[in-house]
C-alpha cells in the first residue's frame, strides 16, 4: 500500500489499467529491465506492489493470576504473577523476475518471541481509628521482580536458487570455488533484561479532610554498572479540605494540595560491555565491535517533580475551578554524542544535561443547564508551559 504514493508522480493521464496489465510477461517474467527507480518506471511500481509480498503473524498471550489472604481484619497479602507472551512470524516472498523462475528472486523468514514476567508480593496493614478515633492510617510493604526476554532468529535467501519457484533456504546455487555461502544471512537476536524493586506507601488522613501520603521505592536495574545500579526514588503527597469548616449555600467543595515526587530510569541491556557480532566475509569468519564505545560509570537518570494546586467547587458542584502550577527537573540525563570514526566507535553514551519544565493550568467548568431531560456544560481551559535548557556538558 505504501508504493501508492507513487501515483502521485504521473500525470492525471497516467492509465494505470494499462500498466497493471502489462508489467509482466506471458512467461511470468517481469516486462523488461528499464529505470530500476520505482518513481519513474511504473513496470517496477506494478511489480513490487503485486509480486513482492510479505505476511506477519502475531500470536499475543496475556494472563495474570493473584491470590490475596486475609488473616485479620486490618492486614491484607497479595501474591500476583503476570505474564505477557508475544509470538511474532515474518515471511517475505519476492518472485524471481525471470522465466526461469531461479533468478532475481528473494525469501526471508523471521520468527521470534518475547515473554514478560512480572512478580508482585504486597502486605498491606489499615486501621480506622488508629490512637484516636479521627486518626485512620494504611502502611503496604512490597517487592516485585520483572523480567524480559526476547529471542529473534531469521536468515534470507537472495542468491541464485536450484530449483523455481521454491521458497526455501536450502534451494540455492553454490557459487565460486570455495562454496561462498555469503548470500546465506542468518542472524539471531536476544534482549534480557531484569528490574527487581521493593516499595513501600503510607497513607494517612485526620477526620477525613487532612490527608498525606508518603511512598518510597527502590530499584535494581540489570542494566546498570553493578556499583550504580540501585536508585531510589521517594514521593510525598499533601492535601487539606479545608471547605469543611466553611458552611453555606453557595460553597461547596474547597481543596488545597502540594505534592514532590522523583522517577529514575535506567537504560537499554548490553551497554556496559564491548559486544562483538559475529558474520563472514568471502567464506571467513569475521567479528566487529558495536559502534557505540561502552560508558563508564552509567548512572540512572532522574526527575523531580513539584506540583500546587487548588480545587474549588459552588453552587452545588455546578461551577468547578481547578488551578494546578508544575515545576519538573530532569537531571543526570542519559544522552548519546558522536564520536570521530577514527576512534573506531561511532557514539558515545554518558550522563548530562539538564532540563526544567514548568507552567500552570486552569480549568473552569460550568453546568449552565441542569434538568431531568437536558444538560448543558462548558468548559474552559487554560495552559501555559516554558521549557528550559539549563545545563549540557558535552
Amino acid at each position: 500500500a505504501s508504493y501508492t504514493k507513487w501515483f502521485y508522480n504521473y500525470p492525471r493521464g497516467f492509465n494505470t489499467n494499462y500498466w497493471r496489465n502489462r508489467y509482466k510477461l506471458s512467461d511470468g517474467s517481469k516486462a523488461g529491465n528499464g529505470d530500476q527507480h520505482i518513481s519513474s518506471n511504473p513496470v517496477e511500481m506494478f511489480w513490487r506492489m503485486y509480486e513482492q509480498n510479505q505476511h506477519q503473524y502475531n500470536n499475543k498471550l496475556i494472563s495474570s493470576i493473584a491470590l490475596t489472604y486475609t488473616p485479620t481484619d486490618f492486614l491484607d497479602i497479595t501474591g500476583r504473577i503476570g505474564l505477557d507472551f508475544d509470538m511474532m512470524e515474518l515471511e517475505s516472498k519476492n518472485n524471481p523476475t525471470s522465466s526461469s523462475g531461479i533468478n532475481g528472486g528473494y525469501y526471508s523468514h523471521r520468527m521470534g518471541k518475547q515473554k514478560v514476567q512480572d512478580y508482585q508480593f504486597l502486605a498491606t496493614v489499615h486501621k480506622d481509628g488508629l490512637f484516636l478515633q479521627k486518626f485512620n492510617a494504611s502502611f503496604a510493604l512490597g517487592a516485585e521482580s520483572w523480567r524480559r526476554r526476547d529471542y529473534d532468529m531469521w536468515a534470507q535467501n537472495s542468491r541464485k536458487w536450484s530449483n523455481p519457484y521454491i521458497w526455501s533456504f536450502s534451494n540455492y546455487v553454490l557459487e565460486g570455488n570455495n562454496g561462498n555461502m555469503s548470500g546465506l544471512r542468518p542472524g539471531e537476536n536476544r534482549y534480557e533484561k531484569q528490574i527487581n524493586s521493593i516499595y513501600g506507601n503510607l497513607e494517612m488522613n485526620w477526620d477525613n479532610y487532612i490527608y498525606l501520603q508518603v511512598t518510597g521505592r527502590n530499584d535494581w536495574s540489570s542494566t546498570l554498572p553493578s556499583n550504580k545500579n540501585s536508585y531510589f526514588y521517594p514521593s510525598v503527597n499533601a492535601s487539606f479540605v479545608f471547605s469543611k469548616f466553611i458552611h453555606n449555600d453557595w460553597f461547596t467543595f474547597g481543596k488545597v494540595r502540594l505534592a514532590f515526587a522523583k522517577s529514575a530510569n535506567d537504560t537499554d541491556p548490553y551497554q556496559l560491555l564491548p559486544t562483538y557480532s559475529s558474520g563472514s566475509f568471502a567464506g571467513n569468519p569475521t567479528h566487529s565491535v558495536k559502534s557505540a564505545l561502552p560508558p563508564v560509570n552509567l548512572e540512572p537518570q532522574y526527575v523531580n517533580t513539584f506540583d500546587a494546586g487548588i480545587n474549588l467547587k459552588f453552587l452545588d458542584n455546578r461551577i468547578k475551578f481547578d488551578f494546578t502550577y508544575y515545576r519538573t527537573r530532569a537531571y543526570n540525563q542519559i544522552m548519546s554524542a558522536p564520536l570521530p570514526t577514527s576512534s573506531g566507535y561511532e557514539s558515545y553514551k554518558f550522563n548530562t544535561g539538564e532540563l526544567e519544565n514548568k507552567g500552570y493550568e486552569i480549568e473552569l467548568d460550568d453546568e449552565i443547564v441542569r434538568s431531568c431531560d437536558f444538560e448543558w456544560n462548558m468548559t474552559l481551559n487554560l495552559d501555559h508551559n516554558q521549557n528550559k535548557l539549563i545545563s549540557l556538558d558535552c
